[in-house]
């Protein structure tokens, strides 16, 4: 597949801060995505959507709104034409408990605000990379970062349960197999993982 940048993908930045929604855009163009809009709300976001194609939607998660991440979400799963937007969220450390529900309707990232120019542009650039190496595959990298999630939350019954789901969808993955062992190990399930390392 096509660099996803080659491909002159649609970005839509919905950012209720004016500076955040300046560098923002800034930064995903300097990513080599010329087509970036960006506006004030959700609300704004969803109106543009059902209009035009976009490919990446990169929001907050306007949790006191009546249009919301979780909303979004659910639009896009009942909504065919939207079915394929991929959606990052900017997440406060108090908004973190939304994340599972969000996963379970497909947001593909979530990252932390607040942020810096250097660590949006780290975040930005982290993601753009896993785009490239993983052809666009919105399931392979939402996988990353619902890992990442359920590690930092010590959520390791329910990382056990991922991971299980990813290896019947992944047979024979080396890497998967691997990703299989910490949340093992973590349950105390240590035969099971020592089988897999064999």
């Amino acid at each position: 597949m096509e660099n996803p940048r080659e491909q002159k993908r649609r970005v839509l930045i919905a950012e209720s801060s004016g500076p955040s929604r300046i560098l923002l855009s800034e930064v995903v163009r300097g990513q080599g995505f010329p087509e970036v809009q960006a506006v004030a709300s959700l609300k704004d976001a969803i109106g543009i959507l059902e209009v035009e194609p976009i490919d990446w939607l990169i929001t907050g998660v306007f949790q006191d709104q009546t249009e919301n991440i979780l909303q979004l979400l659910k639009l896009c799963c009942m909504t065919p034409s939207l079915r394929d937007l991929q959606v990052s969220a900017f997440f406060d450390k108090s908004e973190l408990y939304l994340l599972p529900e969000a996963f379970e309707l497909g947001l593909m990232s979530y990252h932390m605000r607040p942020f810096t120019k250097d660590s949006l542009l780290a975040e930005i650039s982290n993601i753009v990379a896993d785009f490239d190496q993983m052809d666009w595959n919105s399931m392979m990298i939402a996988s990353q970062y619902l890992r990442k999630y359920l590690n930092l939350a010590q959520l390791f019954d329910d990382l056990l349960v991922f991971e299980r789901q990813l290896t019947k969808l992944l047979p024979g993955d080396l890497l998967q197999l691997l990703n299989l062992v910490c949340p093992l190990v973590q349950t105390k399930k240590v035969v099971e993982a020592l089988k897999i390392l064999a």
